[in-house]
């Protein structure tokens, strides 16, 4: 009895480590100053860096207390900080097509001024 409860500890404490080791990697939250340029027309938030980069994400958190559909905050300079993630894609009946793609999403928006 003994010896089988010992392996069954074995195998637990295995199964765990091995569950530790399959979690997927987050991705540090990233940080840029940029200004609010546009709303592009397939839905993306575009922002123009000091250095004249075009910056685009695809959705802002819901803790996010700007609102980015509203003209009045076009040309305006935030503190942006976002997270990336890897999303299915799926095709146009809506099923998957075994591709990812890189999804970019405000955490944090704080205007500078």
């Amino acid at each position: 009895m003994k010896k089988t409860f010992s392996i069954l500890i074995a195998l637990f404490i295995t199964l765990s480590a091995l569950a530790i080791n399959h979690v997927p990697k987050t991705t540090q939250d990233k940080k840029v100053v940029a200004t609010y340029t546009e709303f592009t027309d397939n839905g993306q938030f575009m922002f123009t860096d000091a250095d004249k980069k075009q910056l685009f994400f695809d959705e802002v958190s819901e803790d996010v207390n700007v609102d980015l559909y509203d003209d009045a905050n076009l040309g305006k300079k935030y503190t942006i900080t976002w997270v990336e993630e890897e999303m299915d894609v799926y095709d146009s009946e809506g099923d998957p097509t075994g591709e990812k793609q890189l999804y970019k999403r405000i955490t944090s928006l704080v205007e500078v001024k």
